[in-house]
């Protein structure tokens, strides 16, 4: 569901490409293929040379503020949390044009969308972001700033819940 087939084929034509790229995966291994990713699979990638496997990693931040892009080509989400945080810290996005996803990046403003389940639309994404002058990675970064501050802010959050529940309450009374 995370996309992670696409992610390292699209990784493998990237690095064939350009040499010289690292991708670095993090998350648990899913027993269940179908789901995600298992053990083997992570291996396999890993011995080819071009992935490092952190495997669950407690603070997430730390290491994705040592990166210069973060890739989450999932079928599926709701508001995820990791893109979000890519943004605040100043990490490039690349993401699915899904639900959720695109609600957190607006492509080609703050990040760039692909098509899901396309790893030949993640590899274009990845490559435009891999040939993106320093002068165009920063404003897409200003921009992923300022739009998480304007949609995102805990404030903003705040209120439209206490909107929702006094919207609910009234229509109760």
């Amino acid at each position: 569901d995370k996309g992670i087939r696409e992610f390292f084929m699209a990784a493998r034509k990237l690095y064939k490409k350009h040499g010289n790229v690292e991708f670095h995966v993090c998350g648990k291994p899913e027993p269940n293929l179908a789901l995600g990713y298992n053990a083997e699979l992570i291996n396999q990638e890993v011995e080819s040379g071009n992935v490092v496997y952190h495997g669950h990693v407690n603070n997430i931040l730390q290491l994705m503020s040592t990166m210069d892009c973060v890739v989450l080509p999932s079928y599926r989400e709701g508001t995820p949390r990791v893109l979000l945080e890519a943004a605040c810290v100043g990490v490039f996005i690349i993401t699915t044009d899904v639900p959720g996803c695109r609600d957190v990046v607006e492509n080609e403003v703050n990040g760039l969308l692909c098509d899901v389940k396309s790893s030949d639309s993640l590899f274009y994404a990845m490559d435009s972001f891999y040939n993106l002058s320093n002068e165009q990675r920063l404003r897409h970064l200003t921009n992923g700033r300022k739009f998480i501050e304007i949609k995102y802010d805990e404030k903003i959050v705040v209120d439209r819940y206490w909107s929702v529940i006094n919207r609910i309450l009234n229509e109760n009374n």
